[in-house]
Formats: structure tokens, C-alpha cells, sequence
């Protein structure tokens, strides 16, 4: 009986360590492991964006805070007339108004009446203007 149990004990022990066995191992474990790195870059990707998203909600309630400060601000009379001058350029009676222009906007004078084509038709509304003396 003792024979016997070595000659299944070898032939377990061939099986287990034959070449087919050997390689469904490894081909699990690749598979496994393929599996386990596609978890781990899902991971990865849904918490870049859930950082993105903390941020926009971030973002999102400052804006909110700021709108809601606006509009405590606009319940006031002192917010509306504010609100009224900052967006239709209004003023109280006595007031005089100061227009700052950039000087990008401003047009610079160069030689020759069409010297410069986009400024030629505003040019001439202004000489006609100057001309007939309007101010």
C-alpha cells in the first residue's frame, strides 16, 4: 500500500506541475492582475474627478454667496440707485460725469485723411462736427 500511495502521490504531483497547469496559472494571474489595474485606473480617474467636482462646488458657492450679497445689496435703496448709476450711467441733479476713455479706444491721429480706414468714417463726423462747431 505504500507503493501505491507514492505512485498517486506522483501522479498528483506531475499533474500539478506540468506545463498546461503551470500556464493556466499564470494566464489567471494576468488576468487577475488585468483586472485589478483596470479597477485602479477607474479609481484613479473618478477621484481626479471628484477633486474637479469639490472644486466647482466650490467655485459654486462663493458665486452664490456673492450673487446673495448682490442681492441683500439691491433691497436697499442706496443698492438700487447704486445698481441704477453703474449700469445706465445715471446721476443726481447738480452731479456732473467724468468719462475716462482708454487708449485703446481712443483714435490716434495719423497723416493723410485715410490714413487709417477703420477710423476714416468717424473722422469724418468729427471734422464735420468741429466744423459746424458742435460740441
Amino acid at each position: 500500500m505504500y507503493t501505491r500511495d507514492f505512485q498517486e502521490r506522483k501522479k498528483f504531483e506531475h499533474f500539478f506541475y506540468s506545463w498546461w497547469t503551470v500556464l493556466a496559472t499564470a494566464g489567471l494571474l494576468i488576468v487577475v492582475a488585468a483586472g485589478i489595474m483596470g479597477l485602479w485606473r477607474k479609481e484613479r480617474i473618478l477621484k481626479a474627478e471628484i477633486a474637479d467636482l469639490d472644486v466647482k462646488t466650490a467655485e459654486t458657492k462663493a458665486a452664490r454667496e456673492k450673487n446673495s450679497q448682490k442681492l441683500e445689496a439691491l433691497n436697499t435703496q442706496e443698492g438700487v440707485e447704486e445698481a441704477a448709476r453703474g449700469k445706465f450711467n445715471l446721476k443726481k441733479e447738480g452731479e456732473e460725469m467724468v468719462v475716462f476713455l482708454d487708449e485703446k479706444n481712443v483714435i490716434k491721429e495719423k497723416r493723410g485723411f485715410w490714413a487709417n480706414t477703420e477710423a476714416s468714417t468717424v473722422r469724418i463726423w468729427q471734422n464735420l462736427k468741429n466744423w459746424l462747431s458742435f460740441k
